[in-house]
């Protein structure tokens, strides 16, 4: 009975160990896909960026994410999404704006509109880049 239950303990301790190690080793990185830009996104007082990602599309770096109306108006608006691109040490790499995207105005009932946006950026980006994504609604000082 005693033997029984050590074998069986020592299946199940094999078994976790296998599963473990297999599991681990199916999801490795490789050193490029670790150094590849980081992509950040930040938000305004009016415009909320749901989500942001980026990745490499033959010599083009493309931006992609969904934003939403952060405020519950009537009024339509117009939003545009800035992207900055930072190297390693902070310095400003590359400025890319948006077109203008039209947010429909808020109907009650019937739910929240996300839009989409999709930027390609010009060149492969350096490793260990950040990409900040920020949405802003109306017009820069600058």
């Amino acid at each position: 009975m005693k033997k029984e239950v050590y074998n069986t303990a020592g299946l199940l301790v094999l078994l976790f160990v296998v599963t473990v190690v297999s599991g681990c080793g199916c999801q490795r990185y490789s050193a490029p896909a670790l150094s590849s830009p980081t992509v950040a996104a930040r938000s305004s007082e009016t415009v909320k960026v749901i989500w942001a990602d980026g990745h490499q599309v033959d010599d083009k770096f493309v931006v992609h994410g969904t934003f939403r109306r952060q405020l519950q108006s009537s009024v339509p608006m117009k939003a545009h999404i800035d992207v900055q691109i930072l190297s390693e040490n902070g310095d400003v790499i590359q400025e890319v704006r948006s077109a203008d995207i039209d947010l429909p105005r808020y109907r009650a009932g019937k739910g929240i509109r996300f839009e989409r946006f999709e930027i390609e950026l010009g060149d492969t980006l350096p490793n260990f880049a950040t990409v900040i994504v920020t949405a802003h609604q109306g017009k820069h000082d600058t």
